[in-house]
């Protein structure tokens, strides 16, 4: 009987540690995005784990049909799964942000390339149209010795 108890105990203690854990990490993305260090958009996906955390952590029912749905014999112990798979979902969601952020970026750049190339043109096209008659000229020297103004 006192081994039960032992174990109950110590499973209730993980349980309050993770409840803890959760709440600061709430608190940490909250002041993250208050100090402008966390977008709002991305704190929404890392609040997903503190939030399903706490909702695992508290609901000692569903903790230990799950942890019997999978034969895990102590409940509290399926709480590393489901953490692992919720930071492996979010690692894809911001991996999939960054490769489309990438391929913008890279599109970008390329639009940018062609825009400085245009610009450039323009500018020694303009150059050389505003340019005077004697002066700027790509006309070869032998040419321009013979104008009555070279003397």
């Amino acid at each position: 009987m006192p081994n039960s108890v032992t174990n109950a105990h110590y499973g209730n203690r993980v349980l309050y540690v993770s409840i803890l854990v959760s709440f600061m990490f709430f608190l940490l993305i909250i002041h993250l995005v208050r100090k402008r260090k966390l977008s709002e958009r991305f704190a929404l996906a890392w609040m997903l784990i503190p939030l399903l955390l706490l909702v695992f952590s508290s609901n000692r029912k569903l903790l230990e049909s799950m942890a019997a749905l999978v034969g895990i014999y102590y409940a509290p112990a399926i709480m590393i799964p489901i953490i692992f798979g919720l930071f492996i979902i979010v690692s894809l969601y911001f991996t999939v942000k960054v490769s489309k952020a990438e391929q913008q970026i890279k599109t970008l750049t390329q639009e940018l390339g062609i825009l400085k190339h245009s610009i450039n043109a323009l500018t020694a096209k303009k150059e050389k149209s505003e340019a005077p008659d004697g002066m700027g000229s790509k006309e070869p020297t032998s040419q321009r010795k013979n104008s009555p103004g070279s003397r």
